[in-house]
């Protein structure tokens, strides 16, 4: 597809990544019409490669603006973290938020955000996420958060033709309509993670995952409560803060250029997310 000649059939769009996920922004006025799962089905084979279409509506609740989010496959997500990152940076940078964090709606949830620092064209950006509910099986971790995560445990993370036969495995199980994540403790404050996200296929990242994971493995004292998760796509700081409240997540964002891959997300400080 010649997308220079696509270009003027395309509503307005704005291309952001967090820590290696690739995204198309759309405000709902610019669609029109136009169905947004159709949208992101087309979108899929653009050259940036996006991982999702977020669209962006007002929101007439609490918050400054309702999220949704259709995977490159037209379904619609019910969480995604680094995307969630993207849009309070996106609202923030276009003067669309007032003082304090931005507040965020994604289904029946109302997260908040900030910017913690700008560096050129990326920003640290730190959001709050749903409260997790967290399911230990044998052999499996199960982690809800908006949307559901089974954490499968490593000594040592598979190969990408090794993880690939085992999300075939767990399909074969049922677990299809779920994002699959291998995991491996590096130290008590350090895991590295691989990730299957349901409507995408694998990424470079996953921060709804990475929250899912370390709000899982700290509640079973398997790791401290704040965490660095090593993905692909760079690194995400986690912080649980215990049952029955949210956990938050930090990491960075940044504009999608031409050739983009994603940030790497190592060359600014992660920290603590502020409270808000």
């Amino acid at each position: 597809m010649e997308w220079v000649m696509m270009s003027d059939r395309l509503p307005m769009l704005r291309w952001m990544q967090g820590t290696g996920n690739r995204f198309a922004i759309a405000d709902q006025a610019d669609l029109q019409d136009r169905d947004p799962s159709e949208l992101a089905r087309l979108l899929a084979a653009h050259p940036h490669r996006p991982d999702g279409l977020l669209v962006l509506a007002p929101d007439a609740t609490t918050s400054d603006v309702a999220m949704r989010i259709f995977n490159s496959d037209g379904s619609e997500a019910r969480m995604c973290g680094n995307g969630l990152r993207c849009v309070v940076y996106d609202q923030v940078r276009r003067g669309l938020v007032g003082a304090g964090p931005a507040r965020i709606r994604v289904g029946d949830h109302v997260l908040e955000g900030r910017v913690q620092s700008v560096s050129g064209q990326e920003a640290l950006v730190c959001t709050t996420m749903p409260v997790p509910t967290i399911v230990r099986t044998e052999g499996l971790l199960q982690v809800e958060l908006g949307n559901m995560h089974v954490i499968v445990m490593h000594d040592q993370l598979p190969s990408e033709e090794s993880w690939r036969y085992q999300v075939g495995k767990l399909h074969e199980q049922g677990l299809n309509d779920v994002n699959l994540h291998a995991v491996q403790i590096l130290s008590e404050d350090t895991i590295a993670m691989s990730s299957w996200e349901r409507g995408v296929g694998p990424t470079l990242a996953c921060a709804s995952g990475a929250t899912a994971a370390v709000s899982g493995l700290a509640s079973m004292n398997r790791i401290h409560d704040s965490v660095l998760v090593k993905q692909p796509g760079g690194e995400l700081r986690v912080h649980w803060q215990g049952d029955g409240a949210q956990p938050t997540n930090s990491g960075m964002v940044g504009d999608l250029d031409e050739d983009e891959q994603g940030p790497s997300g190592n060359n600014m400080r992660q920290r603590h997310c502020e409270q808000t």
